[in-house]
């Protein structure tokens, strides 16, 4: 669930989302100024496979050296970026911290949340907006593996309603829809259900709980 983050919360929720990261981190602030803890994480976590993406809104060319040592890592500068959004595949932050040490003392507000049934949709639409400001940075380094938006921004289908949410056949339904099925009906995966959780698409056999996906879409996510 959402949660309010005072300063040392959004720190331990920072440090988390780099060290339990298994596919990408990406770290959106205007200033590339980052701590020797959290750099060091970083670089652990290059070195285990995970993709960093780095986006700053203001020329700190010494800075941004020190970043291409990475194995995985992509640089970009976003013009008049002044948002502050930290997250991983799992988790998010909104925050008022700059990465930079010297903010860590300072009186600092934020939110997090999580790609999960509650915070699905919260996370996704989020999603969205830091891939804008993904597309409108230029890059200064790297090719990261990740292609942010396309692989790791996925769009899924509620199997319920047909509302865009986090895509995860694990968890196929929008927060509502989920909250009300398990009111009215607690045996949900006998439930049938008209949306592929993938293409939404209304399909000609019954999709469920256990079985999100139409048989196109199945074939191709098992291909």
């Amino acid at each position: 669930m959402a949660h309010v983050l005072d300063t040392q919360g959004i720190v331990t929720e920072l440090e988390k989302i780099i060290n339990e990261a298994e596919k990408y981190i990406v770290l959106i602030s205007p200033f590339l100024r980052i701590s020797e803890s959290n750099y060091n994480r970083l670089k652990r976590a290059t070195e285990h496979g995970v993709s960093v993406v780095l986006i700053y809104g203001k020329k700190e060319t010494s800075e941004a050296e020190k970043f291409k040592t990475f194995q995985n890592c992509k640089i970009l500068f976003c013009e008049n970026l002044h948002a502050k959004c930290y997250c991983n595949e799992n988790d998010m932050i909104i925050s008022s911290l700059n990465l930079h040490e010297c903010s860590e003392h300072n009186f600092e507000l934020g939110v997090g949340f999580s790609n999960d049934m509650k915070d699905g949709a919260m996370y996704e639409e989020t999603s969205r907006k830091i891939n804008q400001i993904y597309q409108n940075s230029e890059i200064i380094w790297g090719e990261s593996r990740v292609n942010f938006y396309a692989t790791n921004i996925n769009t899924g289908f509620c199997l319920n309603c047909g509302q865009g949410i986090g895509f995860n056949p694990t968890r196929p339904f929008c927060y509502n829809c989920y909250t009300q099925i398990r009111k009215e009906n607690n045996d949900i995966k006998n439930l049938r259900f008209q949306y592929c959780h993938m293409c939404r698409k209304r399909t000609n056999y019954y999709t469920s709980e256990d079985k999100p996906l139409c048989r196109e879409c199945w074939n191709n996510w098992n291909s």
